[in-house]
């Protein structure tokens, strides 16, 4: 099974170096979404072998994974922020999820590292592409 990173960005270029890192030798493909970043982020991005796309969105980002989605060519979409990393010991239970038939979507554990109160929370970041899987909730930045 081919396995696509999926991630949208705006100026990570401190972090995104990291998040891609983490996933170079996991995944078959690096797909960036650029939502106007004004650093180096779209340079970096190409440097660490990505695929690299522009997006013009507002606060709403969703539309911007959905054109990360449509850009990817795994059976497998993986979603990753730019200021994330995927850990190398979840590596194996990843692989062996994607090669299973009946799978269709897998949680991940978040470890969001200096939170004081929820330093983890499950995401369902680890899916099967089909066109149907779509997100359409208002996401947005923090920033």
């Amino acid at each position: 099974m081919k396995l696509s990173l999926c991630t949208i960005v705006k100026d990570e270029e401190a972090s995104l170096p990291s998040c891609l890192n983490s996933v170079k030798d996991v995944v078959d493909e690096m797909v960036v979404v650029d939502t106007g970043s004004t650093d180096r982020t779209p340079a970096i991005a190409k440097e660490l072998g990505a695929k690299v796309y522009r997006f013009r969105q507002d606060s709403n980002l969703s539309p911007a994974r959905n054109f990360s989605l449509e850009r990817a060519t795994g059976d497998w979409i993986l979603v990753l922020d730019a200021d994330e990393e995927l850990s190398p010991n979840i590596v194996p239970q990843i692989k062996e999820a994607i090669s299973q038939e009946n799978y269709i979507l897998i949680n991940l554990i978040r470890q969001e590292i200096g939170a004081t109160q929820s330093p983890y929370s499950l995401v369902s970041r680890l899916f099967r592409k089909h066109p149907d899987i779509k997100f359409d909730r208002p996401y947005h930045r923090g920033r």
